[in-house]
């Protein structure tokens, strides 16, 4: 065998290793999620799988079952046994909010998950992330040219410096989330949950038709979107074209809502689907209240209110001489916190907040 000969079998060799190990030629992945998968491990394995279908132009399968193909185990070694046997010793030590992906040293297997259910729905965008795909927090993803199927040399384990990272939205004027539709809030909370954001603060305030309670026989009737204002769209108007010949600006969850009762209603149903969402992406959610300002019906309630400085002067708020031992205000403080402790029974906090 000439010298030549066997530099090119050696070379052919080394390609067809190289090969097996990086780019796979089998165009199947299977996700391995163990035989009880959560809500959000399913839904994490839903998009591992869009984030493969569009990287590597693979099949995919989702399911405990083992199979010849190559494989993404899904979750951690207490969420899926199938993944303990797999990596034994393997799994690092990571806490709730640690994320791991890592290669099996096999290169036809990877180990996708972390120390939660979020954690995990973490790692899967960490694992698109070192393929190249970008988050972006409105109008989709980008993701690069397609290429070989590839579950080898990943390495990542990380842990967030910050704990809580926290997204407020609602808010209080048309040109924020307060006008979005509830599409838009759910699209905007899942590229959050893509960037690990793990904690939503809805902002509400006095004024908004979000919460009903009542005090000393006065009913709360306010139920205002921002701050009352009637944006007008006249003809000729930037946006009346886009927005269908609306007359005038609004929330589409409000549309056609006039009286308060439908006010409420739409407001809790608003709010409820929001939080219902942050919920199942993993992240924790809370209310901002101001428990010491309170629309204007109630200042007959509260001897020794003033009217709170703002726009509109839509709301009272305690005098400067009123002590915050003053039974009056503590009563009509809690009604106001009990209202919305009763009506978001699935929030994890109640965030508390002073007048400005």
């Amino acid at each position: 065998m000439t010298t030549r000969l066997k530099i090119t079998i050696i070379s052919i060799l080394t390609m067809l290793l190289c090969h097996s190990t990086s780019a796979l030629a089998d165009g199947h992945v299977h996700i391995n999620t163990g035989a009880q998968p959560s809500d959000l491990e399913m839904y994490a394995a839903e998009e591992l799988e869009t984030i493969l279908q569009r990287l590597f132009g693979v099949e995919t399968s989702i399911g405990a079952q083992n199979t010849d193909h190559p494989t993404v185990f899904l979750g951690n070694p207490g969420s899926n046994k199938t993944l303990a046997k797999a990596i034994g010793d393997l799994w690092p030590k990571v806490t709730d909010q640690g994320i791991v992906v890592k290669s099996h040293p096999n290169g036809r297997a990877i180990f996708v998950g972390g120390g939660s259910d979020a954690a995990t729905l973490w790692a899967v965008y960490e694992f698109g992330y070192q393929h190249g795909v970008r988050y972006l927090l409105r109008d989709g993803d980008v993701y690069p040219d397609e290429k070989s199927l590839d579950l080898s040399s990943l390495d990542v384990v990380d842990e967030p410096e910050f704990r809580t990272r926290t997204w407020r939205t609602v808010n209080d004027f048309a040109i924020g989330p307060e006008s979005w539709s509830l599409d838009e809030h759910r699209s905007v909370l899942r590229q959050l949950a893509k960037h690990r954001f793990n904690n939503l603060m809805i902002a509400v305030y006095a004024w908004q038709p979000y919460v009903h309670y009542s005090f000393n026989g006065i009913d709360k009737r306010t139920a205002l979107m921002w701050y009352g204002e009637k944006l007008d769209l006249p003809p000729g108007a930037p946006g009346r074209n886009a927005l269908r010949g609306l007359k005038f600006f609004e929330n589409p969850h409000f549309s056609g809502k006039s009286t308060y009762e439908e006010m409420i209603i739409a407001g809790e149903s608003y709010l409820k689907e929001i939080i219902r969402e942050a919920t199942r992406l993993g992240m924790t959610t809370g209310i901002v209240v101001n428990p010491f300002q309170y629309p204007k019906e109630f200042k007959t309630a509260l001897e020794g209110s003033v009217d709170a400085r703002g726009l509109n002067d839509l709301t009272i708020r305690p005098g400067a001489n009123q002590s915050f031992d003053d039974g009056q205000l503590q009563l009509l403080a809690k009604a106001k916190i009990s209202a919305y402790l009763h009506t978001y029974t699935d929030v994890d906090y109640i965030y508390i907040t002073m007048p400005e």
